[in-house]
C-alpha cells in the first residue's frame, strides 16, 4: 500500500475547486433578521468562534467545558482526526451568553444537540400565533399534522442548516451564501488583527510539524484570541 502526498494547487492536471470567500457582514446581519431564532444562534456562534457549519450542528453540552473563564468544546469527530489531530473551540463572553440558555434548557440530557429542528418548528409555530389578528378559533387551537410524513429531526445537519439560512438570504434581498463562508470571514478578521498563526489555530488547521509544546502554545495564543472578541 503506498501513500500519497496531497495534491498541491497549480502543480497537478486535476481541477481546482474555486475559493470560498468570505460573506460580507452586512449580508450576514441582514440574514440574520429573517432566521428562524434557532438558526440565527448557531450562526452568531459559527461566527464568533471561527467554527465549520457541521461543527455548530454537533454542539452539546456533554462535550463543553464550561469550567474556566473561556468555555472549551472539544470536537471528537472533525475531519483530520484519524491523523492525530485534536480540534479544540472556544468561546468567549459572547458566544457564552448565546449558548447558555440552550445549555440550561439540556440539563436533562447533556448527550442531546443543542440546536434542533423540533425546536425551530415550534418556535415557527408560536411566532404565526403571536402575528395572527383574528381571534384564534377552538377548532383552530392546533392544527398540526397528527401523522406528517416528514418530522423534523433531533439535530441540524449541515443542509437543513444551509438551506435555513438561503431561505433567510433570499428574504433579506441579499446575495446567497453558505455557512462556510461565515467562517472565512471570521478568520479573515482575525488573520487580519491577529496574524496568520491566530487564525490558524482559531480555524483548527492541521500543521504538520506540531509538537506537544506547540500545541499548547496554539491553545495559549486560542484561548487569548477569544477572550478579546469571542
Amino acid at each position: 500500500m503506498q501513500i500519497l502526498e496531497g495534491l498541491k494547487l497549480g502543480r497537478c492536471s486535476c481541477p481546482e475547486s474555486e475559493k470560498v470567500p468570505p460573506v460580507p457582514i452586512e449580508d450576514f446581519e441582514k440574514t440574520l433578521k429573517y432566521c428562524p431564532p434557532i438558526v440565527a444562534d448557531m450562526a452568531r456562534i459559527q461566527f464568533l468562534a471561527g467554527m465549520r457549519p457541521g461543527e455548530v450542528c454537533a454542539l452539546r453540552s456533554c462535550d463543553i467545558d464550561c469550567s474556566g473563564e473561556i468555555w472549551e468544546f472539544d470536537y471528537k469527530h472533525h475531519k483530520t482526526e484519524h491523523h492525530g489531530h485534536s480540534r479544540h473551540i472556544w468561546f468567549g463572553e459572547k458566544a457564552q451568553r448565546i449558548l447558555t440558555p440552550y445549555l440550561m434548557s439540556m440539563e436533562d440530557d447533556p448527550e442531546g444537540y443543542l440546536f434542533s429542528p423540533q425546536e425551530t418548528a415550534l418556535f415557527v409555530k408560536i411566532d404565526k400565533r403571536r402575528k395572527r389578528k383574528s381571534k384564534v378559533q377552538p377548532s383552530q387551537v392546533d392544527r398540526s399534522k397528527k401523522k406528517p410524513k416528514r418530522k423534523p429531526g433531533v439535530k441540524y445537519d449541515v443542509n437543513a442548516y444551509r438551506r435555513a439560512i438561503q431561505r433567510a438570504a433570499e428574504k433579506a434581498g441579499v446575495p446567497q451564501w453558505f455557512p462556510n463562508q461565515l467562517r472565512h470571514t471570521r478568520l479573515t478578521q482575525i488573520r487580519k488583527k491577529y496574524g496568520l498563526e491566530a487564525a490558524q489555530v482559531i480555524g483548527g488547521h492541521a500543521k504538520a510539524d506540531i509538537t506537544q509544546v506547540y500545541a499548547e502554545r496554539d491553545k495559549s495564543k486560542g484561548i487569548s484570541v477569544m477572550l478579546e472578541i469571542g
